[in-house]
């Protein structure tokens, strides 16, 4: 028998948030139910009685947890689940290539893509998996950067007719993994408790470090990976790997002090621009 509490956590399998927003939900969809059954009770209900009607009437945990979701962020489902499914058509593609065209079937890179895309596509199915795991879903959307300049340089080998098509869908998950990567970072439970200059700020320092990840993550990818094919173990592995633990460090020192301690943010985010100079000046002297 479905009760109250059952049919309230099978709807938040379709809800992601904040641990905020979803507690938030427990305890509004929990009032309303328990007011309902109440009200039935009156009517002449048994209690089970009156607890199936509430939970028949508040409506199925699909169409309530999406229209919930919809509500928390708008299109977030389906932007995950398009990911994932453009992924995984990704990665099998290149992959074939790979086995059939050139011999060289890359196994690891496919099993990290597919894993991705994998977990995207559930995601979208069921958000709730990654609520409360903002840290960790940001770091799989960086993620995903190098694997696709790896996948375009593996179908760059053939020109052949799918090149082009793979070339766009390798575009297409670019913009999917930019926009969720906005959905994640520029929205939280406790964004509401925000005056507007503070909202203001977080939206700017985000937004620019979105950016900066974007440059810096392949960037340092591809730097690394071309050192270990053509230096082999060398130092200068450490410069990409320094890169983006500063990026890293440096992100997280202006998102906590941005709020009271703007200058800080200002010299973190300095710092990270000075770096990027340095590297650039480096490799054009």
């Amino acid at each position: 028998m479905m009760t109250i509490d059952k049919h309230i956590k099978r709807v938040l399998q379709h809800v992601e948030g904040s641990p905020e927003e979803r507690q938030e939900l427990v305890d509004e969809m929990k009032d309303h139910l328990l007011l309902a059954k109440e009200e039935y009770i009156e009517q002449g209900f048994s209690p089970d009685e009156a607890e199936q009607k509430a939970i028949a009437d508040f409506g199925g945990d699909v169409e309530v947890g999406d229209q919930l979701q919809e509500t928390i962020s708008p299109y977030r489902k389906d932007v995950l689940f398009g990911l994932g499914i453009a992924s995984i058509v990704f990665a099998v593609s290149v992959f074939l290539h790979g086995v059939i065209e050139i011999s060289e079937p890359h196994p690891v890179w496919l099993v990290v893509l597919f894993s991705l895309g994998l977990f995207m596509t559930v995601a979208g199915l069921y958000p709730s998996i990654a609520a409360g795991r903002r840290i960790m879903m940001t770091v799989m959307f960086f993620s995903y950067f190098p694997l696709i300049f790896w996948g375009l340089l593996i179908i760059d080998t053939t020109d052949n007719w799918y090149k082009s098509p793979l070339e766009i869908l390798a575009g297409i998950i670019a913009v999917l993994i930019v926009v969720s990567l906005f959905m994640t970072l520029l929205r939280s439970g406790k964004t509401a408790s925000l005056d507007s200059a503070s909202r203001k700020k977080r939206v700017i320092f985000h937004t620019i470090n979105i950016l900066l990840g974007i440059v810096i993550i392949p960037y340092s990818f591809m730097f690394g990976l071309g050192t270990l094919i053509f230096g082999g173990m060398d130092p200068m592995l450490l410069m990409p790997f320094g890169l983006v633990l500063l990026w890293s460090f440096s992100y997280w020192g202006q998102m906590k002090f941005y709020r009271r301690r703007p200058l800080i943010s200002i010299g973190f985010l300095s710092a990270d621009f000075l770096a990027v100079l340095l590297v650039v000046f480096r490799y054009i002297t």
